[in-house]
């Protein structure tokens, strides 16, 4: 069941019935730092760092900085366990992405699923190894729609 829940900055209706903020979108950095949470199940800023690290050496300090104004927005909740705050998503990675898709659909195609997927194909049709293997497939309209 679908549940929407209203906030002064918008609403975005979602499985679990929790509302995503609809005005504010994620940062690259902060897109990171959520996908820590997501898919890698981070809890604490300690967590996000280390994962992080490999591939992006910040300060610890930055990513807390990145974790607070995530909980300003919305997109994380958090509670104080010890002297560490735990954070937790607001919302799933898919909820995320679907908005995300939307946005992209409402800003650069007009509003139409059609016409972004006209500009798909069209990407896919100049890179035969790709047209080939994907084409027009169920999988491609889930993951994109």
């Amino acid at each position: 069941m679908t549940k929407t829940i209203k906030t002064a900055a918008g609403s975005i209706g979602t499985s679990s019935g929790v509302s995503l903020p609809v005005t504010k979108r994620l940062t690259p950095l902060e897109l990171k730092c959520m996908k820590a949470l997501w898919l890698e199940r981070a809890q604490t800023v300690r967590e996000v760092h280390q994962i992080l690290q490999p591939s992006h050496p910040l300060a610890y300090t930055t990513i807390l900085t990145v974790m607070d104004r995530l909980a300003q927005k919305g997109f994380v909740g958090r509670s104080k366990r010890g002297k560490a705050y735990v954070y937790k998503p607001t919302g799933s990675f898919k909820e995320s992405r679907n908005r995300a898709v939307i946005d992209l659909i409402q800003a650069y195609f007009d509003g139409s699923e059609e016409k972004l997927m006209a500009f798909l194909v069209g990407k896919l049709d100049r890179n035969q190894t790709y047209s080939s293997k994907i084409g027009f497939s169920p999988q491609l309209n889930e993951c994109l729609l």
